[in-house]
């Protein structure tokens, strides 16, 4: 678990075709990733993803047809934390925001609050939409 973010798996992903389209971190910005610096970034959204050891993406559902694919798959190592994998050439490790454990503590994200993240017919609404993972 990165914060309030359980690990979904390896997911597909295109530069043409993103999974993930709400707000990117990558670039010079992005020097030195871990999958805390990532979730701290989408923290006001349901998903977060790293890619290509160095890319950080959010958003607050699936686009594109992505799909679980081998976890072998996404095994390049996070510059910041080599002990942390950052995903793969167009493979996104996947993190969903978990309502349960945000509950259980006391802070929330910022701007975020804890009731506007509600899980309704199996999806999370997040105000913004509804978000799942298949």
């Amino acid at each position: 678990m990165i914060g309030n973010y359980t690990y979904q798996g390896c997911f597909n992903d295109s530069t043409a075709a993103r999974v993930l389209t709400g707000a990117g971190l990558y670039g010079s910005s992005s020097n030195n990733m871990t999958l805390d610096k990532c979730a701290a970034y989408c923290s006001k959204y349901a998903f977060f993803g790293v890619e290509y050891g160095q890319e950080c993406f959010c958003g607050n559902a699936l686009l594109n047809n992505s799909r679980n694919q081998s976890a072998s798959s996404c095994n390049v190592a996070c510059p910041g934390n080599a002990t942390e994998l950052c995903g793969g050439g167009n493979r996104l490790n996947l993190y969903l925001y978990n309502t349960s454990a945000a509950a259980a503590t006391t802070s929330v994200s910022p701007g975020v609050s804890a009731s506007t993240k509600v899980r309704r017919n199996g999806f999370w609404d997040f105000g913004e939409g509804l978000a799942s993972v298949r």
